[in-house]
């Protein structure tokens, strides 16, 4: 067992703990924007009913107005490319879900190959443990 295999196993074990800070942390991201659009969801449930309530609108970050709410069936949805459609709540609430699902399928697959990942690792872990052990019998 050559010095430069261990040095190889060595880099290949610092490239998959890189590999995995970079894939937890998309996953992190994951987890925010699931809780963003579990927020959405909550925050249009809770429009409902409120027709002629004032409430705080944002107008730029930390910028509020109060406002009435005039209408409490219908909402305007940015669906890109700066297109803004009418949709019900319960629309609204669909295409959300939509989102969320499609993010939590994401986070399966990305959940699968950390795991693919860590098992690569552990074996590296042990060729590697093996190597060192080998030279210095």
């Amino acid at each position: 067992m050559a010095e430069e295999e261990i040095k190889q196993k060595y880099l290949e074990l610092q490239m998959g703990a890189e590999q995995m800070k970079h894939m937890q942390t998309q996953m992190q991201a994951l987890e925010e924007k699931n809780q963003e659009v579990q927020g959405n969801m909550q925050s249009l449930e809770d429009l409902k009913g409120q027709k002629n309530s004032e409430m705080l609108t944002p107008i730029a970050e930390g910028i509020f107005l109060k406002a009435e709410l005039k209408n409490d069936d219908e909402v305007i949805v940015n669906v890109g490319a700066g297109v803004c459609v009418k949709k019900t709540i319960d629309e609204a609430k669909k295409m959300l879900q939509g989102r969320q699902n499609e993010v939590n399928q994401y986070a399966r697959e990305m959940h699968g190959e950390v795991e693919k990942v860590a098992i690569a690792m552990k074996k590296l872990e042990e060729d590697l443990g093996n190597m060192l052990k080998n030279k210095n019998v």
